[in-house]
């Protein structure tokens, strides 16, 4: 990332900043799950799998996931 001065980088980093950042992506998280658990929940296996991996979802996570909805 490229900053154009030292203040832009500073508020960048900011922890209020930082939190936003987090909290954004937690409920973009949030979001590719509910999704993908509807499909999962309609039968769609694949479709829910396919969600989960375009969401940023890990290989490994998207397995705890379907087995979570399994159980």
């Amino acid at each position: 990332m490229h900053f154009q001065s030292q203040a832009e980088y500073v508020h960048y980093h900011s922890p209020e900043q930082r939190a936003m950042r987090s909290a954004r992506a937690e409920s973009e998280r949030l979001s590719v799950v509910r999704n993908a658990q509807v499909l999962f929940n309609d039968g769609d296996i694949a479709g829910a799998r396919q969600v989960l991996f375009e969401g940023g979802i890990s290989d490994d996570g998207v397995g705890e996931y379907l087995r979570l909805w399994r159980d």
